[in-house]
């Protein structure tokens, strides 16, 4: 027996299976390469908030002692449910009015065999922002048409805002003033952080960055913080900030353009590619 043409051939059949191996490797991590996108928005963003968003709720909240959730989608239903109950609640509520200037929102809603009383407003300190601590404080009163009391559940909730904001975005336009006429070299940008309620971003030559949390339909900034490099030409860093710092604005996102707007001020926003 020819040992060499056994082992030649033992080494083809070996080189020949790390080709295929190999091959199905490159094809696996090619495929795993595909959903890359949709596991980094997933990091991005909280996964509960993702895929609150995805669902379409615009607020949650949740308490303990009993264990309760609510889920509002604005357009659609209220969603509650509680261990005090027998059954979830689902009630629609097809279109809610609410002021979104008021910083305190109440409900009241009827569903089959149920009355809902919803009580919404800013927690003590907003942007402080964690699993433990939420923007609002939230109070339910529910009572069944059995019942002769109300039930109260108390806890914490979330506005989730759009998931189009999770980007960077130029200024392009600040109180009616357009960014090149104040002939700076680097355009300022504002990026949006849904995953831990923040904003960072570019004030014309200095960077800043601070908290922010959603209502329903509008953006809350806290203070913000900013380097202090002596810059030339500066006006855009004064203005930029003064109108962004600290301001309660509705918000609007259309075909790749951000604008917020109040009272006093209008800042319009592209996004960067």
């Amino acid at each position: 027996m020819d040992f060499k043409y056994i082992n030649m051939r033992y080494l083809l059949l070996l080189f020949t299976a790390s080709l295929t191996f190999f091959s199905c490797r490159t094809q696996e991590i090619k495929n795993t390469h595909i959903d890359k996108s949709a596991l980094t928005a997933e990091k991005l963003i909280s996964a509960k908030g993702y895929e609150m968003r995805m669902r379409g709720i615009d607020f949650f909240a949740s308490g303990k002692e009993p264990f309760w959730s609510i889920a509002i989608d604005f357009e659609q239903n209220v969603y509650f449910k509680s261990e005090g109950l027998d059954k979830d609640v689902i009630i629609s509520i097809r279109k809610l009015i609410q002021d979104v200037e008021k910083p305190e929102s109440n409900y009241q809603i009827k569903g089959e065999g149920i009355n809902l009383r919803i009580h919404i407003k800013p927690n003590a300190n907003p942007f402080i922002y964690d699993e433990t601590n939420k923007p609002y404080t939230v109070q339910i009163e529910a009572k069944r048409n059995k019942d002769t009391d109300w039930q109260i559940y108390q806890g914490q909730g979330e506005y989730f805002g759009k998931l189009t904001l999770h980007d960077i975005w130029g200024l392009t336009e600040l109180n009616g003033k357009s960014v090149s006429d104040y002939q700076i070299i680097e355009e300022p940008y504002v990026e949006i952080h849904l995953d831990n309620n923040r904003m960072s971003g570019f004030l014309g030559c200095n960077v800043f960055g601070g908290p922010c949390y959603f209502g329903r339909g509008k953006i809350v900034t806290g203070p913000l913080m900013s380097t202090k490099k002596a810059c030339l030409n500066s006006n855009i860093e004064a203005d930029f900030a003064q109108a962004l710092s600290n301001k309660s604005f509705l918000y609007k996102v259309d075909n790749g353009i951000l604008t917020l707007w109040n009272d006093q001020s209008k800042l319009i926003f592209k996004k960067r590619d």
